[in-house]
């Protein structure tokens, strides 16, 4: 019996073991190309100094380090909103880890479409997602 995967699932668990695409750009290759599963993934895949995961609640302490770090204090998102962001959207929220710490994270979700933004700010944007989105949204980015 074959268990197939989205390939984005393929992917994440490279990366969670530090295996990334040698060329983000080219040479990763789909198969079959549009479906809604893969058969075959087919990249050169070389070892990184990092890996990447999903995020955690235990990663929680950390991330607001990173807040604190990485935004003046005006535009530091709180701890219960990093948590409802983890907990609402929990397969599109990213961790860099390198030596085992945090050092970088990428909050996404899913959204219908760029009108469900409409009157949302960067602190309260995370309650609009929606788990059947036909779109990606990027929240933020942040690093050590």
């Amino acid at each position: 019996r074959h268990l197939r995967a989205p390939a984005a699932v393929h992917a994440l668990a490279a990366a969670s073991a530090g295996l990334l695409p040698e060329d983000l750009g080219r040479g990763v290759c789909i198969h079959p190309y549009h479906a809604r599963f893969c058969r075959g993934l087919a990249q050169r895949l070389v070892q990184k100094p990092f890996q990447i995961r999903l995020a955690e609640l235990r990663d929680l302490p950390r991330l607001c380090e990173l807040e604190a770090l990485a935004r003046p204090v005006a535009l530091q998102v709180p701890e219960q909103v990093l948590r409802a962001r983890l907990n609402a959207s929990p397969s599109t929220n990213l961790v860099c880890t390198a030596g085992g710490e945090v050092i970088a994270a990428a909050y996404m979700q899913r959204i219908e479409d760029d009108s469900a933004l409409d009157g949302w700010t960067c602190k309260s944007t995370s309650f609009v997602h929606s788990s059947n989105g036909k779109f990606v949204h990027l929240i933020a980015l942040i690093k050590d």
